[in-house]
């Protein structure tokens, strides 16, 4: 799911194949002070947006930052009982019986948020009231991950 964020914000700005990361120092510094104590597990990069996955407080989180070290969005891994109650009617009218296993929160820097959960390996896209936006298989995300390379 991490992933997931990073596709979804470079997608508003640019068609993309992901790269495996040369990030520069400024933005390796810009996200050691927004985060002091995190260690960063992964970097992404692509036309000057860069993505730091990581982990705080036992939650995994994405972030998005510019080429000039602005936030872009981020991805916090969330408790279901947080979730929009329009999530879980979805669910409940439409995966016949099946669980979310992993639901995170999206926040854009204009603070625009969304939803994303998974279920059975499809990560599900809602906005801030819960309703339904779209769907990605986790194939999908694993081909773009094969992007990296």
């Amino acid at each position: 799911m991490k992933n997931t964020l990073i596709i979804i914000v470079l997608s508003f700005f640019s068609s993309y194949v992901f790269s495996q990361a040369v990030v520069p120092d400024a933005i390796k510094a810009k996200f050691a002070a927004l985060y002091p104590t995190a260690k960063v597990t992964e970097w992404e990069s692509l036309d000057g947006f860069y993505g730091a996955s990581f982990e705080e407080n036992d939650l995994e989180i994405s972030v998005v930052l510019s080429r000039d070290g602005r936030v872009v969005a981020t991805e916090t891994e969330i408790a279901l009982t947080l979730l929009p109650a329009g999530v879980n009617d979805y669910f409940k009218a439409k995966a016949n019986g099946n669980k979310i296993s992993e639901a995170s929160k999206i926040v854009r820097a204009d603070g625009h948020i969304t939803y994303e959960v998974e279920v059975n390996n499809v990560d599900y896209l809602f906005d801030e009231m819960g309703h339904y936006l779209s769907q990605q298989t986790e194939d999908e995300d694993d081909e773009d991950d094969e992007n990296d390379d």
